[in-house]
């Protein structure tokens, strides 16, 4: 599908989402509102995604990093014109926050997404990544802040190096785990999960006390693994993240 991208005229954007443990990109073209490619890194090596997206040589690149040690976009895109997303690049709502200069840029992409989607109603996207982000929106307040909690693989972990005796855990949903548990792993597998569960009811459920039309968007890497709590207002949204860069970027455009 990627190589037939090159036999293509329409001229071709392309937005990267560096997390801290794997890279997102797509492409997509001024005439469709459609990826014309979406792919994403295995690992934290950026090299595969960088160059296939260089491949179709984009007009324009947007960048949401949280790493220190990114690469220049230029050395990838040549003469394009390139973006890092910051709390100074132009958006379509106001921030919110004491300190915009150390908000996130993957949070400002995520709160772009819920805003592309649905610029005339509240939300709440529940970002579960490396770390767990929540950021909140009202259409007439704009970005109005969240907050941030460890992660599905860093509490593990946590519990991991803070009690000497405690293993690390198996993470993925075994067939024989049965609650309550009755040995170790299972103990630690259902207090992430459990715990992870109860924190996005209890944001979900609060916010929409406060927003009764105002929508819940889950995203982020470990997304699927709590896919069973879409309902009502909450709905799966693997790609806001990307959806918000190529809303900005359209913006940085105009």
């Amino acid at each position: 599908m990627f190589c037939c991208l090159l036999t293509e005229m329409n001229p071709y954007y392309a937005v990267i989402d560096e997390g801290n443990s794997r890279i997102k990109a797509a492409l997509f073209s001024s005439k469709s509102q459609d990826w014309q490619w979406k792919g994403a890194s295995s690992t934290f090596d950026c090299g595969e995604v960088y160059e296939r997206l260089s491949l179709a040589k984009p007009l324009a690149v947007l960048r949401a990093s949280v790493r220190k040690d990114k690469q220049p976009l230029d050395q990838w895109f040549g003469t394009a014109r390139s973006f890092e997303l910051s709390s100074k690049t132009k958006l379509p709502f106001r921030i919110n926050y004491d300190t915009p200069h150390s908000l996130g840029a993957d949070r400002l992409a995520g709160a772009a997404g819920a805003w592309a989607r649905h610029p005339d109603r509240a939300s709440l996207v529940i970002d579960l990544g490396t770390c767990i982000n929540f950021e909140y929106l009202s259409p007439d307040q704009g970005y109005l802040g969240g907050k941030i909690s460890p992660g599905f693989a860093m509490r593990f972990m946590a519990m991991h190096q803070g009690a000497e005796k405690l293993p690390i855990a198996e993470m993925e949903q075994q067939a024989r785990r049965f609650f309550p548990a009755r040995n170790t792993q299972d103990a630690l597998w259902f207090g992430v999960n459990q715990g992870i569960e109860a924190e996005i009811e209890a944001a979900s459920a609060r916010f929409i006390r406060n927003y009764p039309s105002g929508r819940v968007f889950l995203t982020g890497g470990d997304a699927p693994k709590f896919a069973h709590l879409t309902k009502n207002h909450i709905f799966a949204a693997p790609d806001l993240t990307l959806e918000g860069l190529a809303a900005l970027l359209r913006l940085q455009m105009v």
